[in-house]
This record gives structure tokens, C-alpha cells and sequence, in this order.
């Protein structure tokens, strides 16, 4: 008999890049606040709450593997991904203690958080105060983790694979499929670098960085004329796409 996770389904990649955004950008807020309660000298709910950071990292880490790999059981991955604390590895990003994920988040009990009781003493034990040293150090020693973390995970992650399967699809039409779907992300996201996106997009397509930025500037000249064109060809790979998907669910 299936587990509960069963009735979930399988995840697109718009959907896989939807999430994982939301996650890198919860861990972004998550941290941020524990910097704050740090700052105010309560240590140990900045700690609580940086675990809460560090579980968010390990669902993007989840999600960026699910994009880059493939999912085979979609059962186990979503239990995986509701399972708390997250212990699981990543192969393809270089983050050192990535394992280590799971033990980190398990640490959170006993002395840190509830009033535990010794039983060799016979009495309650209060979790740690706010000003325990110790407990400031390893906010910091974690905090700096979970930075390494965010530094770690690929930027346009979702984004590049997009425009990798594009130019498998339509080769003749890569470059302008490419720079529309280029300009749409920068509308969407005008916080992203552009320079830095056009760089990456052009070093994965084997293309050299300033030559593609100058053509990306031809475009964004002509783009208007283009955008209708570029939307009926978006609509017609969509729909493709899922026609795909069907085909596949139907021979499952």
C-alpha cells in the first residue's frame, strides 16, 4: 500500500523552478531574522529560527536536484521533501557539510530548547540563556553555514536548463527564442543582473559572452516587432509540451 505522499504529483519544471525559489528566498528572509534577534541578544531563538533557514536550503537543494537530475519515484521524493529534519545529500553542488544537514537540525532539542529533566540530579533543567557564549558561537559557526549554502546554489539554475532545452528543441530559432525569453525573465526579475545572466546563458551555450550581449542588444531593438511572433511560437511549444507530458502519463 502507497503512503499518503502517493496523491501528490509529479512536478514540471516551472513548478520545480517556482519552488525553489520560494525556498532560497524564505532561507534569504529566515536568515535575515535571525541576524536581527541576534543583534537584539536573543541568541537562542536566532538559532531556532536559522535551523528553520537551513531546513529551507535543504528543500531548494532538493528541488534544484529534482531539475538537474530527474525524479524516478516521485512517492519517495515527496517524503523526502515533507520530512523534517531534511538529511539528504547533493552530489552536484559542491557544499561542504551538506551532509551534515539532517545532524545540524536534530541539535535543536534538549539543552537548547525545552526544559529538560536530569535524572541523575532528580531535577528540571532550563534550556540555555541568552547570553551562553557557547550558544553564540555556534549561531555563528551555523550562520556562516547556511550563507555557504546560499552562495553555493547556481544562479538561473532553472533558467539556463530552460534555455539549454530550447536550443535542442529549435535550433534554428535558438537565438531569438533565447533573447525573448531573456528579456521576459529581466522584465519579471528586474533585481537579476543582466550581465551576469547573459554570461552564464552564453557559456553554457558554448557562444562567447560579448558577442552575445551585443546580439541580445540588437534584439531588445527589434524585440517589439518580434514579440508576437515569439508568443505564438511559446504557445505552440507549450502546448507540445504538454501533449508530451500526457503521452507519458498515459504509457505510465
Amino acid at each position: 500500500m502507497g503512503s499518503e505522499y502517493g496523491e501528490y504529483p509529479p512536478l514540471d519544471m516551472p513548478r520545480l523552478r517556482d519552488g525553489y525559489k520560494m525556498c532560497v528566498g524564505n532561507a534569504h528572509r529566515l536568515i535575515d531574522d535571525a541576524r536581527t534577534l541576534r543583534d537584539a541578544g536573543r541568541f537562542r531563538t536566532a538559532y531556532l529560527v536559522l535551523v528553520l533557514a537551513m531546513e529551507e536550503l535543504g528543500g531548494a537543494v532538493q528541488l534544484y536536484e529534482a531539475g538537474r537530475s530527474g525524479v524516478q519515484d516521485w512517492e519517495e521524493w515527496w517524503d523526502c521533501y515533507f520530512s523534517h529534519p531534511k538529511a539528504h545529500e547533493s552530489a552536484s553542488i559542491e557544499i561542504p557539510g551538506m551532509k551534515e544537514v539532517g545532524e545540524r537540525s536534530t541539535r535543536i532539542d534538549e539543552d537548547l530548547v525545552y526544559v529538560n529533566f536530569d535524572k541523575n540530579n532528580k531535577r528540571f533543567m532550563p534550556p540555555r540563556e541568552d547570553g551562553d557564549r557557547e550558544l553564540l558561537e555556534l549561531f555563528e559557526k551555523e550562520a556562516a553555514y547556511a550563507e555557504n549554502v546560499l552562495k553555493a546554489l547556481p544562479s538561473h539554475a532553472f533558467e539556463r536548463w530552460e534555455f539549454e532545452e530550447m536550443v535542442r528543441q529549435s535550433p534554428d530559432m535558438a537565438p531569438s527564442v533565447l533573447y525573448a525569453r531573456i528579456e521576459e525573465l529581466l522584465q519579471q526579475e528586474p533585481t537579476v543582473s543582466e550581465r551576469d545572466l547573459l554570461t552564464a546563458i552564453a557559456r553554457d551555450s558554448g557562444m562567447p559572452p560579448d558577442d552575445f550581449a551585443a546580439d541580445f542588444e540588437r534584439w531588445k531593438k527589434l524585440s517589439p516587432k518580434a514579440r508576437a511572433h515569439m508568443d505564438l511560437l511559446r504557445r505552440v511549444q507549450d502546448r507540445l509540451r504538454k501533449e508530451r507530458e500526457a503521452e507519458a502519463r498515459d504509457s505510465a
